[in-house]
């Protein structure tokens, strides 16, 4: 910014805590795409507040907790990805898998890995990509294709044809328990005529996936259809069981 602005906010004590839990919660993870230190916005904070009130929200430190996965492999170009979706540039990106220029639409963290979505523009094909597999990062003097408006129709296009393969899990109430904690944009959750069911649906190469997904609900999830999933299921249980 070119220039700051100082604008008074005033605060209740409840706000005050939400807002030092919330930097404490992200002050977890490894890698953001922001420079500043949570530890420097924290003590910047602090010294805003009163003494009785530094008391207290140095109190809720100590007794409120919050758990998350810490960044498998933490990626080096967070704050470039961020820029270049922000400003609507086009980058070039050296990946494990593809070297391309790429519009990126946003950034997902999930389960300790930061992920990219967007279009590749040597082949105009959408895709979701794993943030730690980007080896090299140059921003491109190629104008931009795509606006962010449009990129969002591409996701929303993207997310109903992509995965048009449709399915169909029983769940028991532990197994409904753990798709709430855990699940994707694919995946919905309908209670009919007492039974919790799982719907949603994938895309041929995310078979795997829909598979290995399912073995973590164990007892609590039982494939209703497609007959290739349930086979492909049946198979890796099968698996499983022979490596023992």
């Amino acid at each position: 910014m070119q220039q700051q602005l100082w604008v008074p906010i005033l605060l209740n004590s409840q706000e005050i805590n939400a807002l030092f839990f919330a930097l404490k919660a992200l002050s977890l993870l490894s890698a953001t795409p922001f420079e500043k230190s949570y530890h420097t916005i924290y003590k910047k904070l602090m010294a805003t507040l009163s003494l009785s009130n530094q008391r207290q929200v140095a109190k809720l430190q100590r007794v409120v907790n919050y758990y998350s996965i810490p960044n498998l492999d933490a990626p080096t170009h967070l704050s470039d990805l961020l820029t270049a979706i922000l400003d609507e540039n086009v980058v070039q990106l050296t990946m494990t898998t593809v070297t391309a220029g790429f519009q990126i639409f946003d950034l997902l963290y999930r389960h300790g890995i930061w992920f990219f979505s967007g279009v590749n523009l040597d082949n105009n094909a959408w895709g979701i990509y794993r943030c730690d597999t980007i080896k090299a990062f140059q921003t491109s003097e190629q104008p931009a294709r795509y606006t962010w408006k449009q990129l969002a129709q591409r996701q929303r296009s993207y997310d109903h044809h992509h995965h048009n393969i449709r399915y169909k899990c029983a769940l028991t109430p532990l197994g409904r328990e753990h798709v709430q904690k855990n699940n994707y944009p694919n995946m919905h959750l309908t209670h009919q005529n007492d039974q919790d069911y799982l719907i949603g649906g994938y895309n041929q190469d995310e078979l795997a996936y829909m598979v290995d997904y399912l073995l973590g609900l164990g007892r609590n999830v039982r494939i209703i259809y497609p007959e290739a999933l349930k086979t492909a299921y049946l198979q890796e249980l099968q698996q499983i069981q022979d490596f023992y």
